[in-house]
């Protein structure tokens, strides 16, 4: 066929050397798969009787075939349990012995010898059926080629190379094997095989022979390679599995499945049978036997139904990095779906497996912000912020004390923690602010003097940077708190030295309502008169940060002070919330109007300059229904046509017109769910015979005979 259509064989193939006047004669050449028919590539080698090595390197294997004078002669193949693919062949087929292949492989092993002539000269088997098996051995390594869309080809002309000549290969007697008898076998197959995939549309379901099955065989002769296959047909074993159990090739194999299909003696499981088996299994002590039913069934079926409970017989048996991933889908398809309680409970249970997984705490503290819970949020970030650093993660240690002080300001811990992430990536004078926040933060918990104690505990722990100590201390010394604090344990030792009682009294009392007052009061007012132009920049969070450290200094002993911060922290955070709050009715105007590009815009500005809000932590769940909404808008029409033509009784068509749809990655946990469900009942459908002869009927009811008959 490659001789007849040389143009287009010329536009595929590239020669590896000028061609002789016969195409293909005498020279080497490449090409992709998929751009030419390989059944062309054989047939030519054939019709220039050429000898030399042709290589096919597909998506997951490389197979090399020599060829002499045209002949097929020799084949790489994969080991099978631990065995060459040829001894493994003679050995299921009951043509040599188990002990004689052990022997014969140790003396392979020992001396190099071909396992051809190995296996001749132990007189176990004859040179024809020597050539039959290896010729079968070699019709199922090149026969799956011709189906490779993608990949590489090449040929080289010479005699066998280096890995033409070890154990792995499969060698034929003088004669060879006939190049035409393998594309014609190729070719039935790559036919018999779409025939196949129209009936055994999911590679991973599992089959099994139910009462009605057995009925009919009853009454039916069966061939011996099928009694083999139906012993394994009972709704545990996968196909693949099938094949290596009973010594059959993958073909025949699924030939014999979709035979037994097509005649309604069986059916794949459907989701929900093979979860309850799966379980049964685990309560029964078959831990591993149900992971295997439950891996099988998450690879069509990825809901939550098979998700959990393969997550939890994972961590049953140890098997922890499987277990986490599998815990992290169910937690996203939670988050899509809305439920942050649940995302949060499973949240719970991966920590536990994995306790040492700074991101897992740092998702845990997102979601406790998104349901408004505070304490546990900030606490959720500063242990995440921890984790991060043990790791030098500096970056996400960052934003994890950020967010823990946008939520409680006032906490020390996110100040301690972001500094210390600062010195680690080398930015001291950022740690020094750091520092300082900390001494204010510090000082909201502890009286002054404790607080200095707390404070240079911390920096020698922390900080081994001489400079930054001497200067955080510096001005924790110099701060108004100290010098009160000192001024005030002066005052009260003069006073009790001069006078007793009264004067003490008295000099305190002065102390109090005049000097700390007017302090106070002068910064107070300071920040007062600058508040509208900060608030205007959404300077919020500094603006609360500065009051917060003026109530540490004044507001215990000034109550006239603390009053009128109080009132000030109250309109920053009321303004802060009105802001915020408008941007998120922006968000949702947008939304409501179809224009989610910028709603996305309006989310993403408001979880960035209003953190902490109420409405910060409900983007997220605002973000999640935008998102469903425009999914929701894209997919919705074509899962109601596939609907409509499942009704009109085109059932292929609607589970073909399913399929795209169910493929998108970025579709909503709920809609999937739904979709999901109804794929499984309508493939269900297709594979039951009572089910399609009640649609045959109903086609009948409308007159249509020849579609009657082709349902």
């Amino acid at each position: 066929m490659g001789l007849n259509r040389p143009q287009t064989m010329h536009s595929a193939i590239k020669p590896c050397r000028q061609s002789s006047p016969s195409y293909f004669a005498g020279m080497g050449f490449s090409g992709q798969l998929g751009t030419v028919n390989l059944a062309d590539i054989f047939q030519t080698l054939q019709m220039n009787r050429q000898s030399g090595t042709l290589i096919v390197a597909g998506p997951a294997e490389t197979v090399r075939i020599w060829f002499s004078e045209g002949q097929v002669m020799r084949c790489t193949t994969p080991p099978i349990d631990g065995r060459p693919y040829l001894m493994h062949a003679v050995m299921k087929k009951g043509l040599t012995p188990t002990e004689i292949v052990e022997d014969l492989l140790r003396r392979h092993r020992q001396t190099g010898q071909p396992l051809r002539e190995l296996l001749l000269h132990a007189g176990s088997i004859s040179e024809s059926d020597l050539d039959e098996i290896c010729a079968w051995c070699i019709e199922e390594q090149v026969c799956p080629t011709f189906e490779w869309q993608t990949g590489e080809f090449s040929f080289e002309e010479g005699p066998p190379g280096p890995d033409l000549q070890g154990g792995d290969v499969v060698e034929m007697g003088a004669g060879g094997l006939q190049t035409t008898s393998v594309v014609m076998e190729a070719t039935r197959r790559k036919d018999e095989w779409k025939r196949i995939r129209d009936i055994i549309t999911d590679p991973d379901a599992l089959y099994l022979v139910d009462n009605d099955g057995r009925n009919y065989l009853r009454n039916q002769p069966a061939a011996p390679e099928m009694l083999k296959v139906l012993r394994y047909l009972d709704g545990q074993h996968s196909l693949e599995a099938i094949a290596q159990s009973v010594g059959l090739t993958r073909f025949d194999t699924y030939a014999i499945v979709a035979q037994l299909v097509v005649a309604g003696v069986a059916r794949a499981r459907g989701v929900a049978e093979i979860v309850d088996d799966a379980l049964q299994l685990k309560a029964s002590g078959e831990a591993q036997r149900a992971r295997d039913l439950l891996e099988n069934a998450v690879r069509s079926a990825p809901v939550a139904e098979v998700l959990k409970p393969l997550a939890e017989v994972c961590a049953e048996l140890n098997q922890v990095p499987r277990a986490v991933e599998l815990y992290l889908t169910l937690i996203q398809q939670a988050q899509d779906a809305g439920d942050l309680n649940l995302a949060l409970s499973y949240l719970d249970t991966v920590i536990g497996l994995s306790p040492d997984d700074p991101d897992l705490q740092f998702e845990r503290a997102q979601v406790h912000a998104e349901l408004g819970n505070v304490e546990p949020a900030a606490q959720g970030f500063t242990a995440a912020a921890q984790a991060y650093l043990a790791t030098k993660a500096v970056q996400k240690a960052v934003d994890a004390c950020h967010r823990a002080k946008n939520i409680l300001p006032r906490s020390p811990d996110p100040h301690r923690y972001l500094a210390r992430a600062y010195l680690l990536d080398g930015n001291t004078e950022t740690a020094v602010v750091e520092y300082k926040s900390l001494w204010h933060a510090l000082l909201t918990v502890h009286r002054p003097r404790k607080a200095l104690e707390e404070l240079v505990t911390i920096l020698d722990s922390d900080c081994k940077y001489a400079a930054v100590k001497d200067q955080v201390l510096s001005h924790a010394k110099n701060s108004e708190a100290v010098k009160t604090s000192k001024a005030i344990r002066t005052l009260a030792y003069v006073a009790m030295a001069v006078v007793v009682g009264v004067g003490a009294f008295a000099g305190w009392r002065f102390y109090e309502k005049n000097l700390l007052k007017e302090d106070g009061l002068r910064q107070t007012t300071s920040l007062d008169g600058m508040m509208a132009e900060r608030l205007a920049k959404v300077e919020h969070i500094s603006v609360r940060e500065q009051i917060a450290a003026l109530r540490g200094e004044f507001g215990v002993r000034v109550p006239e002070v603390d009053a009128r911060l109080s009132i000030m922290d109250v309109k920053v955070t009321q303004d802060f919330e009105a802001r915020a709050d408008a941007l998120l009715s922006q968000s949702e105007a947008l939304r409501a109007a179809g224009k989610y590009a910028e709603s996305y815009v309006a989310l993403d500005d408001l979880a960035a300059r209003y953190v902490g809000t109420r409405a910060a932590t409900a983007s997220a769940v605002a973000r999640t229904r935008i998102h469903s909404e425009e999914i929701g808008t894209q997919v919705l029409g074509r899962a109601e046509s596939a609907k409509q033509r499942w009704a009109s009784g085109d059932w292929d068509g609607a589970v073909k017109e399913l399929e795209p749809v169910l493929a998108r990655k970025d579709l909503p946990g709920d809609i999937r769910k739904e979709l999901t469900s109804r794929q499984v009942e309508w493939q269900g459908a297709l594979r039951s015979s009572k089910r399609l002869g009640e649609r045959a009927v109903a086609i009948q009811t409308t007159g249509d005979l020849q579609g009657a008959l082709a349902a």
